[in-house]
């Protein structure tokens, strides 16, 4: 696992609702980039850092939708 780096993301769900700044950690495992939302329990990947914070993006908005069911 090498370190890329670390970033601050906000999620938008709708006009209706924007997430405070979430704290994310890129990694690079093998030729995937993993990225890790730190305040939640959430990862993703993709092939570049582009698409793996876009698959978190999706993978937070299923995380909160389902803990509000």
């Amino acid at each position: 696992m090498k370190s890329l780096k670390a970033e601050r993301i906000k999620i938008k769900m709708g006009e209706i609702w924007e997430s405070p700044e979430l704290h994310v950690l890129l990694t690079k495992e093998d030729e995937v980039v993993v990225a890790r939302c730190l305040d939640f329990t959430v990862s993703s990947h993709g092939a570049d850092i582009e698409d793996a914070l876009n698959s978190l993006a999706e993978s937070i908005k299923e995380y909160i939708l389902t803990a509000k069911e």
